[in-house]
């Protein structure tokens, strides 16, 4: 079994909740919350403990928009969306990200890792 990762794709009010990354892969790029899978745990668990560990909020995962292999990585990515979610947004791992922000969804920045960039492709195809 590959190595498996999940990204959470936050949408509230046509904007999307990015972290600017420290370290690589993909340093000064920005990403959902995002993280590996902990031992037995299933993607949805692990969607739901990144999001609180890296941005402070609790999230109700609405929607799973399918799993991809990077091509970059190897990993298995799992990619879930939602719109619920509780909590205040904090960037609780500085160490590990610069800063974190909400993005207009026609105002993304360039410089994304590879899982924006996959939900981008996705987006604009509409296969979400």
């Amino acid at each position: 079994m590959p190595k498996q990762a999940v990204h959470v794709f936050l949408i509230h009010e046509n904007k999307i909740l990015l972290l600017l990354r420290k370290k690589e892969p993909y340093k000064d790029c920005w990403c959902p919350p995002s993280g590996k899978l902990d031992g037995d745990e299933s993607p949805e668990q692990a969607a739901l403990r990144e999001t609180l560990e890296e941005v402070n909020l609790h999230v109700t995962l609405e929607q799973s928009l399918g799993s991809y292999v990077n091509p970059e990585t190897g990993f298995l990515n799992h990619f879930f969306a939602t719109t619920v979610f509780s909590g205040t947004v904090n960037n609780n791992e500085p160490d590990k990200h610069e800063t974190v922000a909400w993005f207009s969804l026609d105002q993304i920045p360039d410089k994304l890792n590879w899982a924006m960039r996959k939900w981008l492709e996705l987006h604009s195809n509409n296969m979400l």
